[in-house]
């Protein structure tokens, strides 16, 4: 958004008067008296030909938007020429862009005014008062700011005050936490990772997590039975990336161990055979309630080929879906008659074991210490 050049202003009015009967003179001009409330007339035609409304910020009247190094004591100086100020003539405001915040300090008597630093960003910084700020919360980010200025006497030497107006935020402060970095040890390929595994738990406090088939050889969690703990070990490959991340924000663990037991299974004949198994337990010991989150951890799968599977099992007359709504689920026995639906529930469910086989591959040959950070 542009700004208004001041001087520029000025020099126009200037000209505009002179051909009333002014005169240049050594401060710049020199009027009759009787030509003041012409100077304000032409000066306020001027700025207003100039000056984008639509950046100023809301609820402020800005007269004119200047850079920051412009706010000097001449342009202060130039300014009170157009006073007295009142009522039917306000000070002038001027705003700045695209400033921060880089200092501020409480004063007076009870400490109720705030001075401030502006900085822009090559650097350059004014000092502004800020009468009763004390109390107000501090503007964070990047900033438009209005002001007033004006001349002071301080011990018979002439100085800039600047006084805050107003602000509007244009770019909220970034609050940037560092992630603590999470060690990852990559066992994958390894021959004796079972030995090593075992090793640490019982010297570490560990978290084994195994989606799918539990492994005989040591004490492993799946995902939804994971606790918090230093370490996480990942037993065999996940299913994708959701499930690794949910599986690293519940242990919150200093140390990853990347294995690959490598012996998940994909294929649409295993998925269905082990998915079946878990439905007849459900079946026979839970009255045909379905658990969907904690069957696809058992099954080693995502939710949405879990429930996929459950489709394509009640399409093929196996089962029957008596409710199938968010995780929780209940089945009865099927009819044994196919529904048309098959082929198309078949297709998806495949889809669905494809993606999973290729995460998996990808865990595989992925950069350990990026497999972990990119999540």
């Amino acid at each position: 958004m542009p700004g208004v050049d001041i001087s520029a202003a000025l020099a126009s009015v200037r000209d505009r008067l002179i051909s009333f009967g002014g005169h240049p003179g050594a401060a710049g001009l020199v009027m009759n008296s009787d030509d003041a409330p012409i100077f304000r007339r032409e000066l306020s035609r001027a700025v207003a030909a100039i000056w984008d409304r639509a950046a100023a910020p809301s609820g402020t009247s800005i007269d004119a938007f200047v850079p920051l190094n412009d706010l000097t004591l001449e342009l202060a100086q130039q300014i009170e020429r157009l006073g007295p100020f009142g009522e039917g003539n306000p000070p002038v405001t001027l705003a700045v862009r695209d400033v921060a915040i880089a200092g501020e300090r409480a004063f007076g008597r009870r400490g109720e005014h705030r001075e401030v630093t502006l900085e822009d960003r090559q650097g350059l910084s004014r000092r502004v008062i800020w009468w009763r700020g004390a109390d107000e919360d501090v503007p964070q980010g990047r900033l438009d700011v209005a002001v007033t200025i004006k001349s002071t006497n301080y011990l018979g030497a002439q100085a800039l005050s600047i006084e805050w107006v107003d602000s509007r935020v244009i770019e909220a402060a970034r609050i940037e936490i560092a992630a603590p970095a999470i060690e990852v040890v990559d066992w994958r390929g390894v021959a004796d990772a079972a030995k090593r595994v075992d090793g640490l738990v019982s010297a570490n406090d560990v978290m084994v997590w195994a989606d799918g088939k539990l492994p005989s050889v040591m004490a492993a969690r799946r995902r939804h039975d994971l606790a918090p703990a230093k370490s996480l070990v990942i037993w065999r490959a996940p299913a994708g990336p959701k499930e690794l991340e949910s599986a690293l924000a519940h242990v919150s663990p200093k140390t990853v161990y990347l294995c690959d037991a490598g012996d998940a299974d994909d294929r649409l004949e295993s998925f269905i055979k082990r998915l079946a198994g878990l439905l007849k337990h459900d079946l026979s010991r839970r009255e045909g309630h379905v658990d969907v989150a904690r069957l696809a951890a058992a099954a080693g799968q995502r939710t949405a080929t879990v429930r996929a599977g459950i489709e394509w099992l009640a399409a093929k007359g196996q089962i029957a879906i008596v409710e199938g709504e968010g995780d929780a689920w209940r089945i009865a026995p099927g009819s044994n008659a196919a529904s048309q639906d098959l082929e198309e529930i078949a297709l998806q469910l495949a889809g669905l074991l494809a993606e999973t086989a290729a995460y998996r591959a990808y865990y595989r040959r992925a950069d350990a210490q990026q497999l972990v950070a990119q999540l």
